[in-house]
Parts: C-alpha cells; sequence; structure tokens
C-alpha cells in the first residue's frame, strides 16, 4: 500500500467499513452507559477523523480546524476516557458524521498531491490507525450485545476448529524482533508504527510452544476442575481480579440445563468447543497454563516462533 491507487483503496475500504459500523445504531444505542473497555462510538469515528485532520490537512495541508474547539474533544492524548462519556462533551452522531465526512474528502483531495515516500507514510498511518478503531467498534457491539457488524465488501467469517495439537521446538539462538531499517515505503521495508522501530537482535534460550491456540474444549476442562476456585493457580492480581470480577467461567458463557452457550454479539450459541477460547484475561490466561503445567510464552519468544529466524 504504496502508490496513489493502492491508498485510495484502502482509505475507502475503512471509510465504508466505520460507516457501517454506526449507520445501523440508533441513537439509543449511541447512548451507552459508561463502560471501562470500550470509547463511546461516535466519540471512536471521531477521533479517527481527527487523526487525519490533524496529520493530512494540517501538517501536510496547512489548512485550519475543521471543527473549532474540538481538538481536546477527539484528541485522546487530551481527553481522559472517562471525561468522554460526559453529557454534552461529544457531539452528536448527525454532527460528528458531518465532520467526519468533510474531512475524508478533503483527504481524498490531499491523496491527489502525494508528493513522497513522507507523505504516503502519513497516509498508511492514518489509514493503520483507523483499522484499530474498526476493531475497537466491532469489540464494542460485542461488549454491548449488538449485532454482529454485516460488512459490504466482506464475507461473514466463522471462526474454525484450531487445528491438530502438538508442540513446536524452537532453537534457541539470536532473533531478530521489530521491524527492520530504512525509510518506510521502500522495497523491503513494511509499515510499522514507530513504536515497533527500530528493531533489535535478542538471544533466546530454547523453548517448546505449542502450535495451536487453547480451544475451549481444553479452557472448558479447566472450568470444570474447578480452576476458578483453586486459589494456588491465581497469582495475587489475578486474585484481586476474580474478586472484583467475581468471575466463574470466561465472559460471554453461560449454561443453559446441559448445553454450554456463548454470547456471539447479540445471540447466544452452543459453545464451538474446537475453536479458539475468546475473551480471556491475562489473570485467567496465566491460571489456566499453571493447571495445564505450561506457562505463556514471553514477547520475544512469541515473535521468534511466529516469525522464525532472520
Amino acid at each position: 500500500m504504496n502508490t496513489k491507487e493502492e491508498i485510495a483503496r484502502e482509505l475507502e475500504i475503512v471509510d465504508r467499513r466505520s460507516r457501517e459500523l454506526l449507520e445501523d445504531l440508533s441513537d439509543e444505542q449511541l447512548r451507552v452507559p459508561y463502560e471501562r473497555g470500550i470509547n463511546p462510538p461516535v466519540w471512536e469515528l471521531g477521533h479517527a477523523a481527527f487523526f487525519y485532520e490533524y496529520f493530512l490537512l494540517r501538517e501536510l495541508g496547512g489548512k485550519a480546524a475543521r471543527m473549532p474547539g474540538y481538538d481536546e474533544v477527539w484528541d485522546s492524548f487530551e481527553i481522559m476516557h472517562k471525561h468522554r462519556w460526559a453529557p454534552g462533551v461529544v457531539p452528536g452522531k448527525a454532527t460528528m458524521l458531518d465532520y467526519y465526512s468533510r474531512v475524508m474528502d478533503e483527504s481524498r483531495e490531499r491523496l491527489e498531491k502525494l508528493a513522497d515516500l513522507h507523505e504516503s507514510y502519513l497516509f498508511r498511518y492514518c489509514i493503520h490507525h483507523q483499522q484499530m478503531h474498526i476493531e475497537s467498534l466491532i469489540w464494542a457491539r460485542q461488549t454491548l450485545g449488538y449485532p454482529a457488524p454485516r460488512f459490504s465488501d466482506q464475507a461473514s467469517r466463522e471462526c474454525g476448529a484450531i487445528g491438530e495439537a502438538g508442540d513446536a521446538f524452537i532453537d534457541g539462538g539470536e532473533y531478530f524482533l521489530g521491524m527492520p531499517e530504512g525509510v518506510q515505503g521502500e522495497e523491503g521495508v513494511p509499515f510499522s508504527f514507530d513504536n515497533e522501530r527500530p528493531g533489535f537482535r535478542v538471544e533466546l534460550e530454547p523453548f517448546a510452544i505449542s502450535k495451536t491456540l487453547v480451544s475451549n474444549r481444553e479452557f472448558l476442562e479447566f472450568v470444570k476442575d474447578g480452576g476458578y476456585e483453586k486459589e494456588a493457580l491465581w497469582n495475587f492480581g489475578g486474585k484481586c481480579w476474580l474478586a472484583e470480577s467475581e468471575r466463574e467461567f470466561p465472559n460471554y458463557w453461560r449454561w443453559e440445563g446441559d448445553e454450554i452457550q456463548v454470547r456471539k454479539f447479540d445471540e447466544w450459541i452452543e459453545l464451538p468447543l474446537d475453536a479458539p477460547a475468546l475473551h480471556l484475561s491475562v489473570w485467567e490466561a496465566e491460571a489456566y497454563c499453571k493447571w495445564a503445567g505450561r506457562r505463556l510464552p514471553t514477547e520475544p519468544e512469541w515473535e521468534a516462533a511466529a516469525r522464525g529466524a532472520e
């Protein structure tokens, strides 16, 4: 995604998906109560638009603010999470979409003047940032129990079985983590955020790692064995989390008679036993690993296993 045409195509995709995530939600659905794990949906998209405005229209185009007085509302560095929920702070859906549309239209106009790799990077930076907020909006719909999004450009995909179990054995030695040096956009230098650069090398001891994710079937055995009640499996942070959450099994699970169900957006379905276990906290993951005689990989181990030696 480096040429004008490639950027324009990706810009259309994130624009369309962002709109589709909000357009079918009523004003009542958008007036959601405070929730620690999500953002107000209207703020989410307004913030994404502010990114384009700040980096493309102001920094590159030298233009004035498109929504004067709202920088501190849309800028996540300026507004605390809890303040995004305060009545009257974030504008309504119609006002935000008007701002969003104007910014996206002007960003397309600015794309026609694309001059160099630096400008190309800023466009890609904004697009990748918006993709993260698309993910956040999807997560918000799951959290709030709203219908699953129906993207017009993407067929619905179900999460399938995890595959054949077993361990992969990773040799010890030197591994490269992060992204290679060079000007982004040049051949062999893929896009990355600034916190992924510069890359560096680490020495790792040999280790084994599961070839697959933990399945619902495996995690269910942990639950049935009383994993949530066995204090020895939980560290101090995990015990505090358990006391606060009062969790006895994973979020979005429930028992209906003999059937175990999981909530997928606004629908309760039978728990797919061979699909990956989802919506687990780090405390649950650590407790499961201790129960199973395993451990979580370190970040360098995970990246080395995923990427292989370089």
